[in-house]
Protein backbone atom coordinates (compact mmCIF):
# COMPACT_ATOMS: atom_id res chain seq x y z
CA UNK A 1 0.00 0.00 0.00
CA UNK A 2 1.01 3.61 -0.29
CA UNK A 3 3.12 4.71 2.63
CA UNK A 4 4.57 8.12 1.86
CA UNK A 5 2.97 11.21 0.42
CA UNK A 6 4.53 14.31 -1.13
CA UNK A 7 2.44 17.29 -2.19
CA UNK A 8 3.97 19.29 -5.07
CA UNK A 9 2.49 22.76 -5.53
CA UNK A 10 -0.84 21.62 -4.15
CA UNK A 11 -3.51 24.25 -3.53
CA UNK A 12 -5.93 22.64 -1.12
CA UNK A 13 -9.51 23.80 -1.33
CA UNK A 14 -12.49 22.76 -0.09
CA UNK A 15 -29.20 8.09 -33.24
CA UNK A 16 -28.73 4.68 -34.37
CA UNK A 17 -27.71 1.87 -32.05
CA UNK A 18 -25.77 -1.39 -32.14
CA UNK A 19 -28.01 -4.42 -32.13
CA UNK A 20 -28.83 -6.58 -29.11
CA UNK A 21 -27.06 -9.55 -30.70
CA UNK A 22 -23.81 -7.60 -30.94
CA UNK A 23 -24.09 -6.54 -27.30
CA UNK A 24 -24.72 -10.14 -26.25
CA UNK A 25 -21.62 -11.24 -28.14
CA UNK A 26 -19.60 -8.54 -26.38
CA UNK A 27 -21.00 -9.62 -23.00
CA UNK A 28 -20.06 -13.25 -23.61
CA UNK A 29 -16.59 -12.29 -24.74
CA UNK A 30 -16.10 -10.08 -21.70
CA UNK A 31 -17.08 -12.88 -19.32
CA UNK A 32 -14.71 -15.37 -20.93
CA UNK A 33 -11.88 -13.01 -21.72
CA UNK A 34 -8.44 -13.55 -20.23
CA UNK A 35 -6.04 -10.96 -21.54
CA UNK A 36 -2.28 -11.27 -21.46
CA UNK A 37 -0.76 -8.32 -19.65
CA UNK A 38 1.47 -5.84 -21.40
CA UNK A 39 5.24 -6.26 -21.09
CA UNK A 40 5.21 -4.41 -17.77
CA UNK A 41 2.26 -6.42 -16.48
CA UNK A 42 -0.48 -3.79 -16.59
CA UNK A 43 -4.21 -4.37 -17.06
CA UNK A 44 -7.38 -2.31 -17.12
CA UNK A 45 -10.74 -3.70 -16.03
CA UNK A 46 -14.00 -1.99 -16.98
CA UNK A 47 -16.29 -1.72 -13.95
CA UNK A 48 -19.11 0.21 -15.59
CA UNK A 49 -19.65 3.49 -17.44
CA UNK A 50 -16.39 5.43 -16.82
CA UNK A 51 -15.41 3.17 -13.92
CA UNK A 52 -12.06 1.43 -14.32
CA UNK A 53 -9.56 -0.54 -12.26
CA UNK A 54 -5.94 -0.11 -13.32
CA UNK A 55 -3.34 -2.59 -12.10
CA UNK A 56 0.37 -2.18 -12.65
CA UNK A 57 2.64 -4.45 -10.66
CA UNK A 58 1.61 -4.10 -7.02
CA UNK A 59 -0.12 -0.75 -7.57
CA UNK A 60 -3.88 -0.80 -8.00
CA UNK A 61 -6.23 2.18 -8.47
CA UNK A 62 -9.89 2.80 -9.28
CA UNK A 63 -11.43 5.59 -11.35
CA UNK A 64 -15.10 6.53 -10.76
CA UNK A 65 -15.94 3.02 -9.48
CA UNK A 66 -19.02 3.65 -7.34
CA UNK A 67 -22.11 5.47 -8.53
CA UNK A 68 -25.84 4.90 -8.30
CA UNK A 69 -27.47 6.52 -11.32
CA UNK A 70 -27.26 5.44 -14.93
CA UNK A 71 -29.85 8.05 -15.97
CA UNK A 72 -31.66 5.31 -17.90
CA UNK A 73 -28.83 5.41 -20.41
CA UNK A 74 -25.57 4.08 -18.98
CA UNK A 75 -24.47 0.78 -17.50
CA UNK A 76 -24.58 0.55 -13.72
CA UNK A 77 -21.89 -1.36 -11.87
CA UNK A 78 -23.14 -4.97 -11.58
CA UNK A 79 -24.40 -5.65 -8.06
CA UNK A 80 -21.84 -8.38 -7.32
CA UNK A 81 -19.00 -6.18 -8.53
CA UNK A 82 -20.21 -3.26 -6.44
CA UNK A 83 -20.28 -5.47 -3.34
CA UNK A 84 -16.77 -6.70 -4.08
CA UNK A 85 -15.42 -3.18 -4.58
CA UNK A 86 -16.99 -1.91 -1.37
CA UNK A 87 -15.83 -4.87 0.71
CA UNK A 88 -12.36 -5.09 -0.84
CA UNK A 89 -12.85 -8.61 -2.16
CA UNK A 90 -10.58 -9.93 -4.92
CA UNK A 91 -9.83 -8.75 -7.51
CA UNK A 92 -10.70 -5.39 -5.95
CA UNK A 93 -8.55 -5.94 -2.87
CA UNK A 94 -5.52 -3.89 -1.81
CA UNK A 95 -6.69 -0.74 -3.61
CA UNK A 96 -4.16 2.06 -3.22
CA UNK A 97 -6.35 4.95 -4.34
CA UNK A 98 -9.75 5.87 -5.70
CA UNK A 99 -9.84 8.82 -8.08
CA UNK A 100 -13.10 10.68 -8.70
CA UNK A 101 -13.42 12.82 -11.82
CA UNK A 102 -16.50 14.80 -10.76
CA UNK A 103 -19.55 14.65 -8.51
CA UNK A 104 -22.24 13.48 -10.93
CA UNK A 105 -24.47 10.53 -10.11
CA UNK A 106 -23.14 8.37 -12.94
CA UNK A 107 -19.57 8.73 -11.62
CA UNK A 108 -19.87 9.21 -7.87
CA UNK A 109 -22.01 8.30 -4.87
CA UNK A 110 -21.09 9.74 -1.47
CA UNK A 111 -22.69 6.94 0.57
CA UNK A 112 -20.99 4.25 -1.51
CA UNK A 113 -17.59 5.88 -1.05
CA UNK A 114 -18.13 6.07 2.70
CA UNK A 115 -19.04 2.38 2.73
CA UNK A 116 -15.96 1.67 0.60
CA UNK A 117 -13.71 3.25 3.22
CA UNK A 118 -15.01 0.86 5.86
CA UNK A 119 -13.82 -2.09 3.78
CA UNK A 120 -10.70 -0.38 2.41
CA UNK A 121 -9.42 1.89 5.18
CA UNK A 122 -5.96 2.39 3.66
CA UNK A 123 -7.13 3.58 0.25
CA UNK A 124 -6.70 7.24 -0.60
CA UNK A 125 -9.71 9.16 -1.92
CA UNK A 126 -8.45 11.62 -4.54
CA UNK A 127 -11.27 13.86 -5.66
CA UNK A 128 -12.41 17.35 -6.61
CA UNK A 129 -13.42 19.54 -3.70
CA UNK A 130 -17.10 19.31 -4.66
CA UNK A 131 -17.06 15.53 -4.26
CA UNK A 132 -15.31 15.72 -0.90
CA UNK A 133 -17.81 18.33 0.29
CA UNK A 134 -20.67 16.05 -0.79
CA UNK A 135 -19.27 13.24 1.33
CA UNK A 136 -18.71 15.53 4.31
CA UNK A 137 -22.25 16.88 3.97
CA UNK A 138 -23.65 13.44 4.85
CA UNK A 139 -22.28 13.78 8.36
CA UNK A 140 -21.12 10.16 8.10
CA UNK A 141 -17.44 10.61 7.25
CA UNK A 142 -15.27 9.14 10.02
CA UNK A 143 -12.01 10.81 10.98
CA UNK A 144 -10.10 7.89 9.52
CA UNK A 145 -11.65 8.56 6.12
CA UNK A 146 -11.12 12.32 6.27
CA UNK A 147 -7.44 11.57 6.84
CA UNK A 148 -7.34 9.73 3.49
CA UNK A 149 -8.91 12.56 1.48
CA UNK A 150 -6.71 14.24 -1.13
CA UNK A 151 -8.70 17.28 -2.32
CA UNK A 152 -7.81 18.44 -5.82
CA UNK A 153 -8.81 22.10 -5.78
CA UNK A 154 -8.39 23.52 -9.28
CA UNK A 155 -9.66 26.58 -11.10
CA UNK A 156 -9.89 26.98 -14.86
CA UNK A 157 -6.54 27.93 -16.33
CA UNK A 158 -4.61 26.94 -13.22
CA UNK A 159 -1.38 25.03 -13.68
CA UNK A 160 -1.67 21.25 -13.40
CA UNK A 161 -1.93 20.05 -9.84
CA UNK A 162 0.54 17.31 -8.98
CA UNK A 163 0.63 14.94 -6.02
CA UNK A 164 2.94 11.99 -5.51
CA UNK A 165 2.84 8.90 -3.36
CA UNK A 166 4.95 5.79 -3.17
CA UNK A 167 4.28 4.00 -6.45
CA UNK A 168 1.86 6.61 -7.73
CA UNK A 169 2.12 10.02 -9.39
CA UNK A 170 -1.11 11.92 -9.98
CA UNK A 171 -1.49 15.03 -12.13
CA UNK A 172 -4.77 16.81 -12.81
CA UNK A 173 -6.13 19.69 -14.85
CA UNK A 174 -9.63 21.12 -14.79
CA UNK A 175 -11.40 20.76 -18.12
CA UNK A 176 -15.04 21.85 -18.57
CA UNK A 177 -17.72 19.20 -18.41
CA UNK A 178 -19.35 18.49 -21.76
CA UNK A 179 -22.70 20.12 -22.30
CA UNK A 180 -22.00 23.82 -22.52
CA UNK A 181 -21.81 26.79 -20.14
CA UNK A 182 -24.46 25.41 -17.77
CA UNK A 183 -21.95 22.75 -16.67
CA UNK A 184 -19.03 25.14 -16.19
CA UNK A 185 -19.42 25.36 -12.41
CA UNK A 186 -18.90 21.61 -12.07
CA UNK A 187 -15.37 20.55 -11.18
CA UNK A 188 -14.44 18.02 -13.86
CA UNK A 189 -10.87 16.75 -13.64
CA UNK A 190 -8.72 15.10 -16.27
CA UNK A 191 -6.18 12.91 -14.49
CA UNK A 192 -2.84 11.66 -15.73
CA UNK A 193 -1.55 8.95 -13.42
CA UNK A 194 1.72 7.06 -13.49
CA UNK A 195 1.71 3.73 -11.66
CA UNK A 196 4.85 2.08 -10.28
CA UNK A 197 7.00 4.27 -12.55
CA UNK A 198 6.04 1.87 -15.32
CA UNK A 199 2.74 2.85 -16.93
CA UNK A 200 0.84 6.09 -17.42
CA UNK A 201 -2.90 6.49 -18.02
CA UNK A 202 -5.29 9.40 -18.61
CA UNK A 203 -8.88 9.42 -17.34
CA UNK A 204 -11.01 12.30 -18.58
CA UNK A 205 -14.27 12.22 -16.68
CA UNK A 206 -16.90 13.96 -18.81
CA UNK A 207 -14.56 16.40 -20.50
CA UNK A 208 -15.77 18.63 -23.31
CA UNK A 209 -14.10 17.69 -26.64
CA UNK A 210 -12.93 21.16 -27.66
CA UNK A 211 -9.32 21.90 -28.49
CA UNK A 212 -9.50 25.28 -26.79
CA UNK A 213 -9.68 23.53 -23.40
CA UNK A 214 -6.64 21.30 -23.98
CA UNK A 215 -4.25 23.44 -26.02
CA UNK A 216 -3.27 25.73 -23.09
CA UNK A 217 -1.79 22.62 -21.43
CA UNK A 218 0.33 21.58 -24.42
CA UNK A 219 3.51 21.57 -22.33
CA UNK A 220 1.83 19.36 -19.74
CA UNK A 221 0.71 16.76 -22.28
CA UNK A 222 4.06 16.69 -24.06
CA UNK A 223 6.05 16.27 -20.86
CA UNK A 224 5.11 12.62 -20.46
CA UNK A 225 3.96 9.98 -22.93
CA UNK A 226 0.76 8.24 -21.89
CA UNK A 227 0.36 4.51 -22.46
CA UNK A 228 -3.43 4.51 -22.50
CA UNK A 229 -6.06 7.26 -22.46
CA UNK A 230 -9.69 6.64 -21.55
CA UNK A 231 -11.83 9.40 -23.07
CA UNK A 232 -15.63 9.49 -23.01
CA UNK A 233 -16.81 8.00 -26.28
CA UNK A 234 -17.96 11.31 -27.75
CA UNK A 235 -14.32 12.29 -28.34
CA UNK A 236 -14.30 9.76 -31.18
CA UNK A 237 -17.29 11.33 -32.93
CA UNK A 238 -15.90 14.71 -33.97
CA UNK A 239 -12.75 16.12 -35.55
CA UNK A 240 -11.60 18.13 -32.53
CA UNK A 241 -12.09 15.23 -30.14
CA UNK A 242 -10.12 12.92 -32.42
CA UNK A 243 -7.30 15.46 -32.69
CA UNK A 244 -7.16 15.78 -28.91
CA UNK A 245 -6.89 12.02 -28.49
CA UNK A 246 -4.55 11.28 -31.39
CA UNK A 247 -2.26 14.29 -31.19
CA UNK A 248 -2.69 16.59 -28.20
CA UNK A 249 -2.62 14.13 -25.30
CA UNK A 250 0.60 12.38 -26.38
CA UNK A 251 -1.05 8.98 -25.84
CA UNK A 252 -0.02 5.71 -27.47
CA UNK A 253 -3.53 4.24 -27.35
CA UNK A 254 -7.07 5.21 -26.42
CA UNK A 255 -10.13 3.24 -25.36
CA UNK A 256 -13.50 4.95 -25.07
CA UNK A 257 -15.66 4.79 -21.95
CA UNK A 258 -19.05 6.17 -20.85
CA UNK A 259 -20.73 4.25 -23.67
CA UNK A 260 -24.55 4.05 -23.52
CA UNK A 261 -26.27 0.71 -23.01
CA UNK A 262 -27.61 1.07 -26.54
CA UNK A 263 -24.29 1.54 -28.25
CA UNK A 264 -24.41 4.28 -30.90
CA UNK A 265 -23.91 2.92 -34.40
CA UNK A 266 -21.75 5.92 -35.26
CA UNK A 267 -19.35 4.91 -32.48
CA UNK A 268 -18.92 1.40 -33.87
CA UNK A 269 -18.42 2.93 -37.31
CA UNK A 270 -15.35 4.83 -36.11
CA UNK A 271 -13.44 1.58 -35.63
CA UNK A 272 -12.07 2.89 -32.35
CA UNK A 273 -11.65 0.70 -29.28
CA UNK A 274 -14.14 1.19 -26.45
CA UNK A 275 -15.51 -0.49 -23.36
CA UNK A 276 -19.17 -1.39 -23.66
CA UNK A 277 -20.10 -4.19 -21.28
CA UNK A 278 -18.83 -4.08 -17.68
CA UNK A 279 -16.33 -6.79 -16.89
CA UNK A 280 -14.02 -6.52 -19.88
CA UNK A 281 -10.30 -6.76 -19.11
CA UNK A 282 -7.61 -5.58 -21.48
CA UNK A 283 -3.90 -5.03 -21.44
CA UNK A 284 -3.07 -1.59 -20.23
CA UNK A 285 -1.54 -0.27 -23.43
CA UNK A 286 -4.68 -1.07 -25.43
CA UNK A 287 -4.63 -2.47 -28.95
Amino acid sequence: MLRSMIFAGMALGLAGCAGAGEQADRAGAAEAQTVAAADAGGTVRHIGNAGLMIVQGETKILFDPLYSNGYNNYHLVPADVKRAVISGAAPYDAIDAVLISHAHGDHFDAADLIAFHAGNPDALIIAPVQAIEAMEATGEVPESMAARFVPMGLDYGQDPLKVAFEGLQVEAVRIPHAGGPSRRALENLVYRVTLAEAATVIHMGDADPALEHFEPYAEHWSARETDAAFPPYWFFLGAEGVEIIDETLNARAATGVHVPVREPAELAATGRAYFGVPGEVRELAGE
